[in-house]
């Protein structure tokens, strides 16, 4: 149940970063890249920390890819925790577009590449394949729309 709620809380944060983001992109580049880095790097790269390594075993059911040991499950969770608290201390402290576009590259390409491990093992296995096959087109979309908002700020004059 509280992998669940933890999932939910980081697909309403992460929807939410990007809604408030969008809606700054053509005003203010820096502010949209700021507001994607707060929400979809830093909280959900948190949020993804506690669901992968402190509730690893539901969070592992939930996604399919349970095992006898959580190390798979700890190294992502850890990779999610490095991303998140470098896009906080980013945020917190201004360190600006430049950096705010790094972290948004960065972890969108990551979990760009976890979509298509996700649909790899939808096309591979028949009882998750529904499920990773959706898991795989959510990540695509979230990841396209941090790239964009990050190739947007790029191609600013803010940049």
């Amino acid at each position: 149940m509280m992998v669940k709620l933890v999932s939910y809380l980081r697909y309403a944060l992460g929807g939410a970063g990007l809604y408030f983001a969008f809606s700054q992109l053509a005003a203010s580049p820096a502010e949209a890249v700021a507001t994607a880095t707060l929400y979809t790097v830093g909280a959900v790269g948190i949020l993804s920390f506690v669901s992968h390594a402190l509730l690893h075993e539901g969070d592992a059911k939930m996604i399919g890819f349970s095992s006898k040991t959580p190390s798979f499950q700890f190294e992502v969770g850890f990779a999610n925790l490095a991303f998140g608290v470098v896009a906080l201390i980013s945020y917190v402290d201004g360190w600006g577009i430049r950096a705010n576009t790094t972290l948004l590259l960065a972890y969108s390409l990551y979990l760009l590449q976890a979509g298509i491990l996700h649909f790899a093992e939808s096309r591979r296995k028949k009882k998750m394949s529904q499920t990773n096959l959706i898991r795989a087109m959510v990540t695509f979309a979230y990841s396209g729309a941090m790239l964009y908002i990050a190739a947007h700020a790029i191609s600013s004059s803010s940049f």
